[in-house]
C-alpha cells in the first residue's frame, strides 16, 4: 500500500504497508475493485516493478507511453514520473522496494531508467515468474524475521531471473551500468539543484575527476557533464509536462538565478527552448 506525500509540485508516493508503517519491501495486487488506476502523474521514493497478468493498460513513464498486455513487466525508478490507466479486466501486481535492499550491481542490470523500461515475457517465463510472485505474496502477508529474510532471497532470485531475460533481449551494450555509474546517477538525482561541477561529484564518489570521466565515457558514451545536464533538463521537462508551473517558475524551482540562463541551458541540451517544449509537446 502507498500513501502520497504532499508536495507543491509532483506528488510523491512513499513506501508503507497496509498498516501505514514504513517498510523496505512491499507487494501489492491491483485489480478492478481497488482503485489502482492513477488519477494523477506521480513519482516514488522507491523502485517499483509492475507485472501485468491479464488485460491491457496504458502506462506513461516520463515522456513515453507504453502499452501493456498479459506478460508485460514494467520498471519504474524513483526519479520517474508515471501514471497507469488499466482497462476494466486488467489484473496485476507490483513489487516495491527501497534502493538499499538489493546490491547496486543487481539493480544496474535491470532496465530502470532505461530507454525501454519494459519486458514482454513468454508464457513459460510468465508461469515461472507467477510462481515466484505467489511465494513472495504468501510470505510477505505473514511478517516475521524468517519470512522477511525469505522474501528478500526470493525477490533477489526473481530480479536475477528478470535481469537475465533483459540481457537476452537487448542489443544495447550500455544496458548494464557499472555500479559506480549508478551511484553517480543517484548523486545527480540528489544534488542536481545545487549545480555541482564534475570535480564536486568526483569528490563525493572518492575518485578522481579523470577516472569519473573515463568511466562515464566507457559505460555510457557520454561525459559526466553531459549526464548532469541531461538529468537537469529531464527534471525540467517533468515539471513542464506534469505541472502548471510557468517556465520562469520552473527555472527558479531548479535554482537557476535567471530564467534566461535556464532557457539557454535547456536549449543547449535539447536544441529547442522550454517554451517550445511545452507548446509543441516535444
Amino acid at each position: 500500500m502507498q500513501i502520497i506525500k504532499p508536495t507543491q509540485l509532483i506528488p510523491q508516493h512513499i513506501l508503507v504497508n497496509s498498516d501505514g508503517k514504513n517498510v523496505a519491501i512491499n507487494y501489492e495486487e491491483w485489480g478492478t475493485d481497488n482503485g489502482y488506476n492513477g488519477q494523477h502523474a506521480h513519482r516514488h521514493n522507491f523502485y517499483e516493478i509492475l507485472f501485468f497478468l491479464t488485460g491491457d493498460a496504458i502506462h506513461d513513464i516520463d515522456f513515453t507511453t507504453w502499452k501493456a498486455r498479459q506478460g508485460a513487466v514494467h520498471f519504474v525508478a524513483p526519479e520517474n514520473v508515471h501514471i497507469l490507466l488499466r482497462d476494466k479486466k486488467a489484473l496485476g501486481c507490483s513489487l516495491m522496494f527501497m534502493h538499499e535492499v538489493f546490491p547496486e550491481e543487481l539493480l544496474s542490470r535491470l532496465p530502470f531508467s532505461h530507454p525501454k523500461p519494459t519486458l514482454q515475457l513468454t508464457e513459460k517465463q510468465m508461469n515461472k515468474v507467477s510462481m515466484m510472485l505467489e511465494m513472495i505474496r504468501d510470505e510477505i502477508s505473514e511478517y516475521s524475521e524468517r519470512s522477511n529474510q525469505f522474501v528478500r532471497m526470493q525477490m533477489q532470485a526473481l530480479l536475477h531471473y528478470l535481469s537475465g531475460i533483459h540481457a537476452s533481449t537487448t542489443t544495447d551494450v550500455q544496458s548494464t551500468l557499472a555500479p559506480i555509474i549508478l551511484t553517480f546517477r543517484q548523486a545527480i538525482q540528489q544534488h542536481y539543484k545545487e549545480h555541482l561541477n564534475v570535480n564536486d561529484y568526483a569528490d563525493r564518489l572518492h575518485i578522481s575527476p579523470k577516472h569519473l570521466i573515463d568511466l562515464c565515457k566507457k559505460h555510457t558514451g557520454k561525459t559526466p557533464l553531459q549526464l548532469i545536464r541531461e538529468y537537469t533538463v529531464a527534471e525540467a521537462k517533468r515539471l513542464l509536462y506534469n505541472t502548471g508551473l510557468t517556465v520562469k517558475e520552473v527555472a527558479y524551482e531548479l535554482n537557476f538565478d535567471d530564467p534566461a540562463n535556464f532557457s539557454k541551458y535547456f536549449k543547449s541540451v535539447c536544441g529547442y527552448s522550454p517554451a517550445n517544449y511545452r507548446r509543441e509537446g516535444k
